[in-house]
């Protein structure tokens, strides 16, 4: 084989290889948000593979989705689904939402708990922004065995809700969140603040 013909191999060889560089760009890493902000996508317990290509297509550009699909086809996602709230930030690829999802590498949301007088108001304000169940939070509230587990009863367990803004993940189960409502409880109920509510003759 002559040198020239060395020459034409050598450069169609570097040709595929840059084409096809190209393409793993184009399909798996390029931006494949369709809107340029940032989208959120929620996967609930129900969801399957099917419900979770429609929910990532609503959000993604053509090349974008065919690049996500790629990825899902060759792994075992389609039989463990994370449940939770995904974000697709503008500049992210197929790869970044593949690796978060599947990782379960959800975001957070900023919680507001209200100052509230009735279990059922409050269930009402979480249920809008978590995945629980208003009716769920309702009945564990008015459960007189599951408020003593946290040290109050049905006519006091709203004073364990401290009214903030707490960083949490959408799917976090009952249990969790009460725990660390109890948990910010505790810490919002310092010695200070004990002490001054007892002068006021108050209770905490």
């Amino acid at each position: 084989m002559d040198k020239q013909t060395k020459n034409k191999y050598l450069y169609a060889t570097i040709g595929c290889i840059f084409v096809a560089v190209a393409l793993v760009y184009y399909y798996f890493f390029s931006s494949m948000n369709a809107t340029g902000k940032t989208q959120y996508l929620y996967i609930d317990a129900d969801d399957n593979i099917d419900s979770v290509y429609n929910k990532v297509k609503a959000v993604s550009n053509d090349h974008g989705f065919i690049g996500y699909r790629t990825l899902v086809r060759h792994c075992t996602y389609k039989n463990n689904i994370h449940t939770g709230r995904y974000s697709l930030k503008p500049g992210d690829g197929a790869f970044s939402l593949f690796r978060h999802l599947k990782n379960g590498m959800q975001a957070s949301i900023d919680l507001t708990i209200p100052s509230v007088r009735t279990p059922e108001k409050l269930a009402n304000e979480l249920s809008k922004k978590l995945m629980l169940d208003s009716a769920a939070i309702t009945k564990a509230l008015k459960d007189e065995t599951y408020c003593k587990q946290w040290g109050y009863d049905t006519t006091t367990i709203l004073c364990l809700f401290i009214p903030n803004t707490y960083d949490m993940y959408w799917n976090v189960s009952l249990d969790k969140f009460m725990e660390r409502m109890q948990k910010e409880n505790k810490k919002f109920w310092n010695f200070d603040r004990i002490h001054k509510a007892e002068e006021m003759k108050l209770s905490h």
